[in-house]
């Protein structure tokens, strides 16, 4: 599957991936291993939400900008 995210996809090409997973998968992948450190659901989210929005930043300045906003 292809994250059709143009930050995304920009990276994966600069690093010469074929093919990335959906954040679909990501966040997937990411709730078993926090529910594997027994956090709750709540905080599973937060960490989550977090993640998201700054990964999700076109810009580096943007994924620091949203990042104190989080905080």
């Amino acid at each position: 599957m292809i994250d059709k995210h143009e930050p995304s996809a920009n990276a994966c090409q600069r690093l010469r991936l074929q093919y990335v997973l959906c954040w679909f998968h990501i966040v997937k992948a990411m709730m078993e291993k926090l529910k594997a450190l027994n956090l709750s659901l709540v905080q599973s989210y937060l960490v989550i939400l977090g993640f998201t929005i700054v990964a999700r930043s076109s810009h580096h300045e943007t994924a620091v900008a949203r990042w104190e906003l989080l905080i």
